[in-house]
């Protein structure tokens, strides 16, 4: 009868070739991650009016549609902008229409459409000169 103790060993140079493998993996993994998903994205002026949009907003968690700030009041002079909202239940713009060469930012937000009733939505943002 086999000992217990005989089992489930690795010869010392598989599992040093294991774990190399294993560490090589994750450099590259985080170093691609590194690459396309890192916090390092530069944010453009529209990323920018974006979360000053959201922040404006009297409520943290959702978006009511009819308090959303002016669009002037968020860029500075000489810029202009567009707020877009849209949902299920149709969209709502406030601003001039954005040229097509505009910066533009979006984001996924709650939408209160009426007390008790929230839906998704989407909050697009175009900033030009």
């Amino acid at each position: 009868m086999p000992r217990s103790s005989g089992r489930g060993q690795v010869e010392p140079l598989a599992a040093l070739a294991a774990v190399l493998a294993v560490g090589v993996g994750l450099g590259l993994y985080a170093g691609v991650s590194g690459i396309n998903g890192g916090t390092d994205r530069e944010h453009t002026r529209a990323d920018v009016v974006l979360e000053e949009a959201l922040a404006a907003s009297p409520s943290a968690v959702v978006v009511v549609p009819g308090a959303l700030p002016r669009p002037a009041a968020l860029v500075p002079p000489g810029w202009r902008a567009n707020l877009t909202l849209r949902t299920t239940a149709g969209h709502r713009a406030a601003g001039p229409p954005r040229p097509l060469d505009a910066d533009t930012a979006t984001r996924l937000v709650p939408v209160r459409l009426a007390p008790g009733r929230v839906r998704p939505g989407r909050l697009r943002v175009a900033v030009w000169r």
